[in-house]
Formats: C-alpha cells, sequence, structure tokens
C-alpha cells in the first residue's frame, strides 16, 4: 500500500518530466536540475602582487575541485531562458596557521567549510543537431561565499617596541563574468565555461584571474 501511496505521489513529477526536453513545450515554462561543476586550476595574467590578506590563502585550491549544483531555468522563447544556480562544496578555506616571526602575522589553523556560489546567466539555443542542441551563456556570479578569514598583526612604536595588536577579517568573494558554450539532449547537458575577474582580494593589484569550468547538468523536469 506504501509503494502504491509514493508511486502516485510521484506521479505527476514523472510525467511532466517525460515532455521536459521537448523544444517546442518549453516556451513559459520552469525547468528544475541538478549536477556537478568541476573547476581546474585557475589561469593568471599580468603582475602577482599578493595581497597581506591572501598569505594563509591558497588560491588556487579555494578556486578549483568539485561542487554539486542546482538550477533553475525559465524559457522566456523557446529558444531563450534566464538562468539561476546555486553550486555548493565543501573545502578550504585557509591553510594552517603559523606565526611569522619577522613580519609577525599569525592565522588561524586550517579551516575547512561550506563554499557557496550563486549564478545568474541567460542562455541561447540554437538546434544544430537532429537530436541536441548548442547554447551560449553569458551571466554574472558570485564566487566564494562563506571564505572569511581573520588575521593579527602586532604594532611597533617608532623605537621598535610592540604597543598591541591589530585584528581584521577578510573574505576572498568575488563576482566574475561566465562565459560558456554547452551542448544539451533531451534532459542532459554539458557545459564548458570560464569566470573571468580582474578585481579579487588575493591581490593588491589587478590581474586577470580565470577560472575554466565543466559542468553536467541532468532536468528533472517541469515546476
Amino acid at each position: 500500500m506504501k509503494k502504491i501511496i509514493i508511486i502516485i505521489t510521484l506521479l505527476p513529477t514523472l510525467l511532466s518530466a517525460q515532455n521536459s526536453w521537448d523544444i517546442n513545450q518549453r516556451k513559459g515554462k520552469l525547468f528544475f536540475s541538478v549536477g556537478a561543476e568541476y573547476r581546474i586550476t585557475p589561469l593568471k595574467y599580468g603582475e602577482r602582487n599578493f595581497s597581506l590578506n591572501s598569505i594563509a590563502i591558497s588560491e588556487d585550491v579555494q578556486n578549483s575541485g568539485a561542487a554539486f549544483l542546482y538550477s533553475f531555468d525559465f524559457f522566456a522563447t523557446k529558444n531563450l531562458s534566464l538562468g539561476f544556480s546555486h553550486n555548493f562544496r565543501y573545502d578550504l578555506v585557509s591553510n594552517s596557521g603559523s606565526i611569522n616571526k619577522v613580519d609577525n602575522f599569525a592565522f588561524d589553523k586550517a579551516n575547512y567549510g561550506l563554499i557557496n556560489g550563486y549564478h545568474f546567466y541567460i542562455d541561447n539555443h540554437f538546434k544544430v543537431f537532429k537530436e541536441g542542441e548548442l547554447f551560449l551563456r553569458l551571466g554574472k556570479s558570485m564566487l566564494n561565499r562563506g571564505t572569511g578569514v581573520s588575521y593579527r598583526k602586532s604594532l611597533f612604536d617608532g623605537n621598535g617596541n610592540i604597543i598591541g595588536d591589530a585584528y581584521s577579517t577578510e573574505n576572498f568573494a568575488f563576482k566574475p563574468w561566465n562565459f560558456a558554450i554547452g551542448y544539451k539532449k533531451n534532459k542532459t547537458s554539458l557545459i564548458v565555461g570560464l569566470y573571468t575577474s580582474s578585481n579579487t582580494n588575493y591581490y593588491d593589484s589587478d590581474l586577470s584571474f580565470l577560472v575554466p569550468y565543466f559542468t553536467f547538468k541532468y532536468n528533472l523536469g517541469k515546476l
């Protein structure tokens, strides 16, 4: 009896998902998908003047690796969609702590936490294959939410004597542009993209910071 109740409960969702890839029936529909993203090691171009805030941070580790995601895509037309996605991963926030006796910096011990990314984008689809389509993506993202760290620096007087400590906090969130190309067939999508920004807290100077990524999405159906 319990199995029958579960099937009846899920039946509307299952029926909705059966036609979720129909190009001619998706205008005005909102779709829900789940998937995974993998970012490879960031690329940097320009003079690398590291910020003091980034001494205890590995920008490569913090911006690479796998993440899970879910997304909502609304088709304003059969080819143009507006989307939002949220990805998250449990990863390194700051490195192992140590005290540098020369510069008198102190950081907390290695800290892991949930790092979030939020993405707003527009996809334009092109039917170029008999059983699939390509789409181009332009969007704006908010990456590395949840990367706050605290640090301490000793203060000295004119004679070189320590007169106290200064405490501060910083985070390494940034807002890159999101460019991507994807291939969609039925309920699956494969995406190759690039997050790009010239303004992060890893460096004191502007530097092109590029994060290539791959995404796999599976459409669970219409909402």
